[in-house]
């Protein structure tokens, strides 16, 4: 055999061809996976989070800046309070995003600017069934994924060695909690992907410093990239800022004398990124963090669900510290209740039970504490910041925090499975033992593949052509009131404000309505979901119908009887002629629907059951029906319905 045919076998047999090799097979398993996954079990956005990250990503790929066309009414509030008249109307107009940090729109904008296709019509779409961007997402999320598996596998065979970084990677792929968020279009695995560049950074910066030979220059830039990833992380969800805490602690704890100039540099570099963006929303809403600082008070009872965000003149006179801290001890019952089954899987109890066993590494040990202060951290995030602790409806908690430090988790408690294999003296014992833990771990996974594979639309309330064809009844330039004003950004590219709590009445001069924002800006069309229908129970309908205000047509009625009783009876002699006049009137009574109430509950069921809007209400058309969903628009169609407006409308 020829020496250089034996120099080959050699490295794939035990030099770095081997690695090179199990390093492709690594990478062309994870990428079959993924598309196994998206045939089985892919599902378009679900998420307000989702779609607003993409619309607002979109605006500043197109050049329009950090513009939303998914409008709050507290964002219009917060802009009213804090600029003139006169630059709160070019404010409206610009709607300059108040909710979202800078980091994942940005990035997705980067993504969206270089997708090789058009943004899809899907209006006239017979079959529909992905919408072909959020594959595009999906794709780099799932990019992601094999990055962040790449780097599980540095930072565990840095701590430990190359059995436990190979098992590591493996469970976090075969995590399905991690496929989901791929597809789900939530910055979920980026923030995973910076926690775990921070952790390898840190693992090799603190060996660095422990070996003489090591470059000083190297831990300056080591400390400034860490500085900036925290300021990242901090910009992708406001949250995060925390984690700079016990980063600067630990730097400042390093065995070298430069530690202080180190937490100095990375506290510089994490300020320089962060203080402009805070700067920026102090200027347009007088506070750092714009609506995200007020995430606190949502679902209390002073605002329960989310009734803050969709308020234009919030009261905040009776709030009360002790709802938000018996808010943070509800949530905090759920969350700790989860943290055994961090993201979904039951290996954190192994980490857990770790903690009992010391670590003769240093570093291996100074990066166990860094992660259970960091751990701390996220769960006062996911308990007190997060407006909710409960998941969607499939299953994704759409503030998730504590996830995205779960693969660290995962390599600690790898570790110690390693640590207990050490106790069986043969190998078919060890592999045996492994084989079964990694099933275990990989069974929902595997289960999800077993399942018949999921439809991809997220219906009810979502289905974009449906949404896309009523977003076309209004110019670039139009506002349109949804109750799914994100779907309508996103699918529609149209801009959509917030349902407001109420939709109050055209004679009474609210702040807080759906005419308090028809003053501020017109508005073209009402469009109400399955969202808002699902909540027409026997409750509304009871205080709808209990609930009586002014009926024009049921005025005449009465009058009308009247002047028939007299014509029957002029003396008042002959009674028992007017009772089949009073039989009549009785039966109207008892069946006449009277119904109103200021919720957008009544005003559903009124126009539905009477064919009729409210008096004053500028929006009476409804070109594609009534049913399965209320469309309104002021728009002139040849194809649309018109509903009967109220006699006082019809006067001039």
């Amino acid at each position: 055999m020829p020496l250089f045919a034996q120099d080959i076998i050699h490295k794939f047999e035990l030099g770095a061809g081997r690695r090179l090799l199990k390093t492709t097979v690594g990478v062309i398993a994870v990428i079959a996976l993924a598309l196994f996954y998206d045939l089985s079990a892919f599902q378009n956005f679900s998420t307000p989070e989702a779609m607003d990250n993409a619309q607002l990503a979109r605006n500043i790929s197109e050049g329009k800046g950090f513009a939303t066309d998914f409008v709050r009414p507290f964002s219009l509030y917060l802009l009213k309070r804090n600029v003139s008249t006169n630059s709160f109307a070019t404010q409206v107009d610009k709607t300059p995003d108040l909710s979202n940090p800078p980091a994942y729109p940005l990035v997705l904008a980067g993504l969206l600017k270089i997708m090789p296709f058009a943004y899809p019509d899907v209006r006239k779409e017979r079959s529909f069934a992905t919408y072909a961007p959020e594959l595009w997402i999906a794709g780099f999320n799932q990019l992601l994924v094999l990055v962040c598996a790449g780097l599980v596998f540095v930072l565990a065979r840095r701590l430990f060695d190359e059995p436990v970084a190979w098992i590591s990677a493996a469970v976090f792929v075969a995590t399905e909690s991690f496929w989901r968020y791929s597809v789900s279009g939530l910055p979920v695995l980026w923030l995973t992907f910076l926690m775990l560049l921070v952790f390898v950074l840190l693992a090799r910066l603190d060996t660095n410093l422990r070996n003489a030979n090591a470059s000083n220059r190297s831990g300056l830039a080591l400390t400034l990239i860490l500085g900036l990833l925290a300021g990242v992380a901090g910009l992708t969800r406001y949250a995060l800022l925390l984690l700079i805490v016990p980063l600067v602690i630990y730097l400042v704890t390093l065995p070298s004398p430069q530690r202080v100039a180190l937490a100095l540099l990375a506290c510089t570099g994490f300020l320089a990124l962060v203080i402009p963006w805070l700067v920026r929303n102090y200027s347009l809403s007088g506070t750092l963090f714009g609506t995200a600082g007020y995430v606190a008070l949502e679902d209390t009872p002073q605002f329960p669900g989310d009734s803050l965000f969709r308020s234009l003149s919030p009261d905040f006179s009776n709030v009360i510290a002790g709802h938000i801290g018996r808010k943070v001890l509800v949530n905090l019952r759920e969350v700790i209740s989860q943290i055994p089954r961090l993201a979904g899987s039951w290996v954190p109890l192994l980490f857990l039970a770790g903690l009992l066993v010391p670590f003769r590494n240093v570093v291996t040990a100074r990066l166990r504490i860094l992660l259970i202060g960091m751990l701390a951290i996220l769960l006062f995030a996911e308990v007190a910041v997060a407006p909710t602790s409960k998941p969607s409806a499939d299953g994704l908690n759409t503030r998730e925090y504590l996830a995205i430090a779960a693969p660290v988790v995962f390599i600690f408690a790898v570790s110690l499975l390693f640590s207990l294999l050490d106790q069986f003296s043969g190998w078919a014992a060890r592999y045996t033992v492994l084989a079964v833990f990694f099933v275990l771990a990989a069974a929902p996974l595997i289960l999800r593949f077993c399942a018949p594979p999921a439809s991809p639309l997220a219906y009810p309330p979502y289905y974009p052509p449906s949404i896309q064809s009523k977003a076309d009844y209004l110019t670039s330039n139009d506002w349109m009131m949804a109750d799914i004003p994100w779907a309508v950004a996103w699918y529609g590219n149209r801009r959509s404000v917030w349902l407001t709590v109420t939709h109050g009445a055209a004679d009474r001069n609210s702040s807080d309505d759906f005419y308090s924002i028809h003053r501020l800006k017109p508005l073209r069309a009402l469009y109400l979901t399955p969202q808002t229908l699902k909540s027409l129970d026997i409750a509304a309908i009871s205080r709808w119908r209990q609930t009586e205000g002014l009926d024009r047509d049921w005025e005449a009625f009465q009058a009308r009887v009247k002047a028939m009783a007299a014509a029957l009876d002029p003396a008042g002699q002959n009674q028992p002629a007017l009772d089949p006049l009073r039989e009549l009137y009785s039966l109207a009574e008892k069946h006449w629907v009277r119904g109103t109430g200021m919720d957008w509950e009544s005003f559903v069921l009124g126009i539905i059951v009477t064919r009729e809007v409210p008096t004053g209400f500028p929006l009476r058309m409804a070109p594609e029906g009534l049913v399965p969903e209320v469309f309104l628009t002021d728009s002139e169609r040849q194809a649309e319905k018109t509903i009967k407006p109220s006699k006082q409308a019809q006067k001039p």
